[in-house]
C-alpha cells in the first residue's frame, strides 16, 4: 500500500502543505479541508511543496484550482514549489503553471512571500 498523506505546518501567516506520494482522490479532500481551515483562521498564503510527490491526478489538479480560487477571494494565493520532473509536464499541459507562481524549492517560495508579492 502506497503512502498518501499531506504534511502541514504554519509558518507565520503561510500554510505549508507537503503532499507525500500521490495527490489524488483519496488525499485531495484533505488538502481542501486544510486550506478551508487556514482561511477560517485568517491564513491566506499557501505554499504547496511537491518535492515528495510523484503523481497528481485530475482530482489533485481540481483541488489546487479550487483552493487557489478560495484563497484569491480573500486576497491570498497558492505558490508551488519543488515540482519533480514526473509531474512537471502535467502542470504545464493543464495550465496550472500559468495560474500559480512556481519555484524550484520551498525556500525560494518562502522568499517570494517575504518579498510582499501576493
Amino acid at each position: 500500500m502506497e503512502l498518501m498523506e499531506i504534511h502541514s505546518e504554519t509558518l507565520g501567516d503561510i500554510l505549508i502543505l507537503r503532499p507525500q506520494g500521490r495527490l489524488d482522490h483519496a488525499v485531495s479532500p484533505q488538502m481542501r479541508e486544510l486550506v478551508e481551515t487556514a482561511i477560517t483562521n485568517g491564513v491566506f498564503q499557501v505554499l504547496l511543496d511537491f518535492s515528495m510527490t510523484h503523481a497528481v491526478s485530475s482530482h489533485g489538479l481540481r483541488a489546487i484550482l479550487e483552493s487557489g480560487a478560495a484563497l484569491r477571494q480573500h486576497g491570498g494565493q497558492i505558490v508551488l514549489a519543488g515540482l519533480p520532473e514526473t509531474i512537471l509536464p502535467l502542470f504545464r499541459i493543464s495550465g496550472i503553471l500559468a495560474l500559480f507562481p512556481s519555484f524550484d524549492s520551498a525556500q525560494q517560495a518562502l522568499q517570494h512571500f517575504g518579498s510582499g508579492a501576493a
